[in-house]
């Protein structure tokens, strides 16, 4: 899948793109306490990605990492300390939510997400929500039209953890905290192939799910 996303970049999902920065990093330049700042983690949503040979192209996460494009379906960060989330979306398609409730931010600070167009935008300005937030178009929202998302980012622990509702081809970012523990994230959407879209990329671990670890 590492290819394929390799290619999509290159064709202009995300024109304008300069991978020259990393995720999950620790702030910038400064102090050396690196448990005093936030932690950096970057997803990139992509569709067309291919399956088999009997299901369309699927969507699927994946983590931004030093340059890399990675499987998303074990992701770890540290726990009781701020996460900052940015999710890079490239899909501009729609899908049905499985709960009506999953078109609200959750878990968020403020239970809010950032939004804004993701064109043209630097690796390094993703991953910098101070200089995101003053940018044309942004937009702080509670609530997001559920006619209008793409994806969610889900975290549940017999309950709803965190979720963030991705709208089409867009940029959010989210801060949140979870203790330590195992999660399991996953879309929301049915976003996937078969009856009611929620085969194909929706059943195997690693396209639209997942889990989620913290750690000390």
């Amino acid at each position: 899948m590492t290819a394929l996303v390799a290619v999509a970049l290159v064709t202009g999902l995300v024109a304008g793109f300069s991978l020259s920065a990393s995720s999950g990093t620790a702030g910038r330049g400064g102090p050396q306490n690196p448990a005093s700042q936030p932690f950096y983690l970057t997803l990139l949503i992509t569709g067309g990605n291919w399956f088999n040979g009997t299901v369309s192209d699927q969507p699927s996460y994946f983590v931004l990492q030093n340059n890399s494009t990675l499987s998303s379906s074990t992701i770890t960060m540290p726990s009781d300390r701020r996460i900052v989330l940015t999710i890079l979306n490239c899909d501009n398609g729609t899908d049905q939510l499985s709960m009506p409730i999953f078109n609200q931010a959750m878990g968020a600070a403020n239970d809010t997400v950032g939004v804004a167009s993701a064109r043209g935008l630097t690796m390094n300005e993703l991953q910098e929500p101070a200089s995101l937030a003053g940018m044309a178009g942004w937009r702080n929202m509670t609530t997001l039209s559920s006619t209008d998302i793409s994806h969610t980012f889900t975290i549940i622990s017999g309950a709803v953890v965190v979720n963030v509702p991705v709208m089409p081809n867009s940029i959010e970012v989210s801060g949140f905290a979870l203790p330590p523990g195992q999660y399991i994230w996953q879309c929301e959407c049915s976003c996937g192939n078969g009856p009611g879209g929620w085969g194909g990329a929706m059943a195997p671990s690693e396209w639209m799910s997942g889990v989620v670890n913290t750690v000390s």
